[in-house]
């Protein structure tokens, strides 16, 4: 007798067939009926048959043995578009049960996931715990260099990484993720089946249920072309940056839309900042810029910015410590699809010594070209007065052995004559002593010098019913020869002294003022002046004077003139008759 199916009413909101061992349809949902008008069919075996499964058993041998399982069945609509539904059979009372589900939206996400993943080389694997069994997708083995059918074994999967690090490695994060759950993403080295390294990145994760790892997965991922290129790019750019630092070529980036500016480590060092001295925006670096090149500068980052030239600039900054350094600076504007610029890159090199060194040079040139006139001119005058004097003891001489004059007359003559050929030849020596003496130079305390040289000329000073108002910082520093200032301003002290007014104390202000280049000394006297308009060319030559004093040599100035100028400086004047005059030093503040 044979037994009868027995039928369930199915009331449910989602697909569910109930059929017998041939797959003929015994009962359904009314979401399973309206399926089965969607697939234009009255007989659901024929759909079952095209059902792909999971595993490798049939319809048959799945019903037979009672058997869940999951699979998939691809359909095509009237308009030939192909859609995607899920199969899962149950058994119930050895009775099966199918529920089905649309996914082609899903299908379709994956199918894209997929394409993706393949493009990237990027594989799938699964370790299921609980069946011991690992899975790899074939991308995977292609990764490996193993063939489609290779079934990776637990034990041995792991050996695939190489020996050292990158093996010690996995297993570490490996057995971290099974232990406490924790993710892993590493890129790591592995050596294929056909003996090629390659580089590659491994990322799990792990299911854990009651404290039990059940199940991890992941993805795997070759990366050797991209890893080999990055690794390349970054000993390069080493090599770049040893380059750069062993030029002092700065780079900096300035984001112009958020107005944000980076330095690499050689820009602080040019500049002489700490990174927390700099606010990091084009502010920050305007302000270092020397105020008598800020407006150009500004001017050459806008055209360069509007498209108008390029930046290719020198300017001075002002450094950390307060010198002042020159910088060429060049850098590109890079804009967006619109033609708006967004950023600007470029870099800085520290070329202060190039810009001293023509400085000097082209301030020797000037000192040469006007010693050499000096030298001509002191030549005329050494001459004359060798020649006069050597006439005048000739002449003497012949009319005291004619006896056309008396004996002490001719000799006291023949004295001052003397005296005149000695003092011309002491001249001659002194200006010699300065235009040939090479003399080290050195920063020197200003204030010390003078107050030192004061000691020397108290006793006249003090007679002389003289003021001298000093006011010298202690810690002024000027660069120079110590021996030549001393002279220098013994020649000022002692000028102002000699021509004061007779009627009036003299009064002398020193005072001081520094800039970037140099460091001025000014004495300013209130006495008898000095007509510029006649005698500014002549008032520091050779034997020129303008006063009229009888101990007047005119050799002085002329001399502290040329002292100063072997020093890199030299020494200016301002004067009206009777409003008393002011004598400025200029001395370099560095070599």
């Amino acid at each position: 007798m044979s037994k009868e199916k027995t039928t369930t009413s199915i009331d449910l909101p989602w697909a569910v067939f109930q059929t017998d061992a041939t797959g003929k349809l015994l009962n359904g949902s009314p979401k399973a009926r309206d399926l089965m008008q969607f697939w234009r069919t009255t007989d659901l075996s024929t759909i079952i048959r095209a059902i792909e499964w999971n595993g490798p058993l049939n319809w048959e041998q799945l019903v037979q043995k009672e058997v869940p399982e999951v699979g998939y069945y691809k359909y095509y609509d009237s308009k030939s578009v192909i859609h995607w539904f899920r199969f899962s059979l149950q058994f119930q009372n050895a009775d099966p049960f199918i529920s089905v589900e649309d996914i082609t939206s899903r299908k379709m996400a994956n199918d894209l996931s997929n394409l993706a993943c393949e493009a990237a080389n990027v594989g799938s694997w699964e370790l299921d715990f609980l069946r011991n069994q690992l899975s790899w997708s074939d991308t995977v083995r292609e990764i490996h260099e193993v063939p489609k059918d290779y079934e990776p074994q637990l034990d041995t999967a792991i050996e695939f990484y190489k020996a050292g690090y990158h093996r010690d490695k996995i297993r570490e994060v490996v057995s971290l993720c099974i232990e406490t759950g924790e993710p892993y993403d590493g890129e790591l080295i592995i050596v294929t089946a056909k003996g090629n390294e390659k580089w590659v990145r491994a990322i799990g994760h792990s299911e854990i249920v009651n404290g039990v790892c059940t199940r991890m997965y992941g993805t795997f991922q070759d990366i050797d072309r991209q890893k080999k290129a990055e690794i390349e790019r970054h000993r390069l750019s080493e090599r770049m940056q040893v380059a750069v630092q062993s030029a002092k070529v700065g780079l900096w980036d300035l984001d112009i839309v958020n107005n944000v500016v980076h330095w690499d480590d050689v820009m602080y060092d040019l500049y002489d900042l700490k990174r927390d001295e700099f606010a990091g925006d084009f502010d920050a670096w305007e302000k270092t810029v020397h105020p008598d090149d800020k407006k150009e500068a500004l001017i050459n980052v806008e055209k360069a910015i509007s498209g108008e030239q390029e930046f290719n600039t020198v300017f001075r900054i002002i450094s950390g410590k307060g010198d002042i350094r020159y910088i060429t600076g060049k850098g590109e504007v890079f804009r967006n699809t619109k033609g708006e610029p967004i950023r600007m890159i470029g870099a800085n090199i520290d070329i202060t010594k190039i810009k001293r060194n023509e400085s000097r040079l082209r301030e020797l040139l000037e000192i040469t070209e006007k010693q050499n006139q000096s030298l001509l001119n002191f030549a005329h005058i050494v001459s004359h007065n060798l020649r006069s004097n050597s006439s005048n003891l000739g002449l003497l001489t012949s009319m005291f052995k004619a006896g056309k004059m008396p004996v002490d007359k001719a000799v006291e003559m023949i004295q001052v004559s003397a005296d005149r050929l000695e003092q011309t030849i002491t001249d001659l020596n002194e200006v010699v002593h300065i235009k040939t003496k090479d003399k080290h130079q050195a920063p020197l305390g200003f204030r010390q010098i003078l107050l030192e040289v004061m000691e020397g000329i108290n006793g006249t000073w003090s007679s002389a019913d003289a003021k001298l108002d000093l006011n010298i910082d202690a810690d002024l520093r000027v660069y120079g020869v110590k021996s030549y200032i001393e002279s220098v301003i013994h020649n000022m002290l002692t000028n102002a002294l000699k021509y004061s007014k007779t009627d009036t104390p003299l009064k002398l202000s020193v005072y001081a003022e520094t800039t970037y280049e140099e460091a001025r000394v000014y004495f300013k006297d209130n006495g008898r002046g000095i007509d510029l308009e006649k005698h500014k060319d002549k008032i520091f030559g050779m034997y020129k004077t303008f006063h009229g004093n009888p101990d007047a040599k005119g050799i002085g100035l002329f001399l502290s003139q040329n002292q100063m100028e072997s020093m890199g400086g030299k020494i200016t004047v301002e004067s009206q008759p009777n409003e008393g005059t002011t004598f400025c030093l200029h001395f370099k503040r560095q070599a």
